[in-house]
């Protein structure tokens, strides 16, 4: 007669197959994060799509030049028509990946106009805001040098409702954004504010995807700004 199997050596295969797959589902979760926030090396394969999508194209043309909440916007190209844009930005990145990345994907596009937003994300890493400030001014400071015909659109920096804990600081960064662009006739500031708070100063989730990147509705707020902004920017060209 056959002896029953032992259900006591079945418990540590069965632990093994549970941690297993715990392990796998982890594993996707860090490389879809890694791969939708351009981290590690998902960063230089990011700046590699963009330069293989764009490099065919002429120069001149209007760069979009910052984080997420471009990289994210899939149908820029299409919303911000009749212009003609190039999406440059690359998830994740700070002001510091902006001027690493320069020589790559702004300088050999000679634009005419740039579009930029950053900072929520230096403050995120533990940049403090002097040094984020002073970092700007030395970023824009070498980016119109190399790029002396170029217009500078630079956007404010978003109410995000999940990172409202650095909100004073970004409101800082922002008053700064706007004396540094007041102080060069090739810059011009974008200020979202008013289009992304309530009247009373509060903010408003439900222009946000996941209270940091903006979804369809705050893309349709922030989309006229822009265009208002590249109008000014052209007129500064001519």
């Amino acid at each position: 007669m056959e002896k029953p199997k032992n259900s006591k050596n079945r418990v540590p295969k069965i632990i093994g197959v549970i941690l297993g797959s715990i392990g796998l589902i982890v594993l996707a979760g860090l490389v879809f994060i890694g791969r939708e926030g351009h981290f590690g090396p998902f960063k230089d394969l990011a700046v590699s799509k963009i330069v293989s999508a764009y490099k065919k194209r002429p120069k001149g043309e209007i760069v979009f030049y910052g984080a997420s909440n471009f990289t994210l916007w899939r149908s820029i190209e299409k919303d911000l028509a009749p212009y003609v844009l190039q999406n440059h930005g690359f998830g994740g990145s700070t002001d510091r990946d902006l001027v690493a990345r320069a020589e790559e994907l702004l300088f050999p596009f000679e634009p005419r106009i740039v579009v930029m937003q950053t900072g929520s994300n230096d403050l995120m890493m533990g940049s403090t805001v002097d040094e984020l400030i002073a970092g700007k001014r030395e970023m824009y400071g070498q980016f119109m040098k190399r790029l002396p015909n170029t217009v500078f659109v630079v956007m404010s920096g978003l109410p995000c409702p999940e990172r409202a804990s650095i909100w004073n600081d970004i409101q800082t960064i922002n008053e700064a954004l706007k004396v540094i662009c007041d102080e060069n006739e090739k810059m011009v500031y974008a200020d979202a504010d008013p289009l992304m708070l309530t009247a009373d100063g509060g903010f408003r989730p439900e222009l946000f995807s996941d209270g940091v990147h903006l979804n369809t509705d705050g893309r349709a707020l922030w989309g006229p700004l822009i265009m208002e902004k590249l109008a000014e920017a052209e007129k500064i060209l001519k």
